[in-house]
């Protein structure tokens, strides 16, 4: 357990989104942070908790669906995120370039 524990604890830190995100609220946040203590405390706090409940509604779902798939199931579901995954980028790309 304690190497899934780090693996997944490391997958999480190394997120760049997360990264950029808790960047920008810690850098909007930081005079508040700086002069109020306990504004820092319960603003940590609510972020480690809500982080918790995510991965505990997580785990909890997969652990109730893991029993529903098999390995077939498991291949459409996989290549249907795969073809959202690209459908979504080929969008993106062309909205870039104004096509769309």
């Amino acid at each position: 357990m304690v190497k899934d524990f780090t693996s997944t604890f490391l997958l999480a830190i190394t997120n760049p989104i997360a990264i950029l995100y808790f960047a920008a609220i810690f850098s909007t946040l930081a005079g508040a942070a700086i002069t109020d203590y306990t504004y820092s405390g319960l603003f940590v706090s609510g972020i480690f908790l809500g982080s918790l409940l995510w991965w505990l509604i997580l785990s909890t779902a997969t652990g109730f669906f893991i029993h529903k798939f098999d390995a077939k199931k498991l291949r459409v579901a996989n290549v249907v995120s795969g073809v959202t995954i690209i459908a979504f980028g080929v969008y993106f790309l062309l909205s870039l370039t104004n096509i769309l």
